[in-house]
């Protein structure tokens, strides 16, 4: 499957973008940061392509098993299509309460 590690270099106007600038937001309300503190923010996007329909799915993972163990971490992992997405057409889904088990 198609990926791109930082599209918001190639695509300039990404992080001026609502959706983007609503991460934000929610980042600097769970970390209870002032929006001086924006800048301190650790930003790494990444973009999955899914061309129309192709037939393999985007397999179960936790973010979380990507991270260095020995490190500890504030993360907040956010998803948004950039297109109309219903759940007939297969967009992400979560796992209620999987954060609470194993990686």
């Amino acid at each position: 499957m198609p990926q791109l590690l930082h599209p918001s270099h190639h695509v300039t106007d990404l992080p001026q973008s609502a959706a983007w600038q609503a991460t934000l937001d929610i980042a600097e309300q769970l970390f209870e940061m002032d929006q001086h503190r924006r800048q301190d923010l650790i930003v790494r996007d990444h973009m999955i392509v899914k061309p129309p329909h192709s037939t393999g799915p985007t397999p179960w993972h936790q973010d979380e098993a990507y991270w260095e163990e020995d490190k500890i971490y504030q993360e907040l992992s956010v998803w948004f299509a950039l297109q109309e997405t219903t759940e007939q057409m297969g967009c992400m889904q979560f796992i209620p309460g999987s954060h609470h088990g194993k990686v």
